[in-house]
């Protein structure tokens, strides 16, 4: 996992592409309490939040792979604003786990291979997953 102040930075970075806060509220999710506590609403505690945020690479990974089914239903079904929200939980995600080269790809894939609705990134994304073990089988939808 990157350091609080990387993902903080990375946040800033990329406040004006995050039109929905998709980006700053899964970065968010991956830091601690002590960092975190400035973006949470007050009556959040520490113990709270421990029950919530990604605490590791595991962790992340198991969200991405959560995530990957609803990600192409929403590619399949042509929604175009949701496919977009989608991609920027995964560049999010990949960022925080100090994937420069997924973080890369994503980017550059969503401005130039996007059509149709980001499914080249979903299928980009789920090869990362298996080559590197980290999915087998069939995608399950939760």
């Amino acid at each position: 996992m990157r350091t609080p102040e990387e993902i903080k930075k990375f946040m800033k970075k990329f406040s004006k592409e995050d039109f929905f806060g998709v980006i700053r509220q899964d970065c968010i999710s991956c830091l601690p309490y002590e960092a975190a506590a400035e973006y949470l609403r007050d009556e959040v505690t520490a113990d709270d939040w421990d029950a919530l945020y990604l605490k590791n690479d595991g962790e992340v990974i198991s969200e991405i792979i959560k995530y990957l089914p609803f990600a192409y239903n929403k590619a399949e079904n042509e929604r175009g604003l949701s496919s977009i929200r989608s991609l920027q939980h995964f560049l999010a995600w990949f960022y925080c786990l100090g994937n420069d080269e997924m973080v890369s790809t994503i980017h550059h894939m969503m401005n130039s291979d996007y059509a149709p609705y980001g499914m080249p990134v979903l299928k980009r994304i789920e090869k990362w997953l298996r080559d590197n073990g980290h999915l087998e089988g069939e995608l399950k939808n939760e």
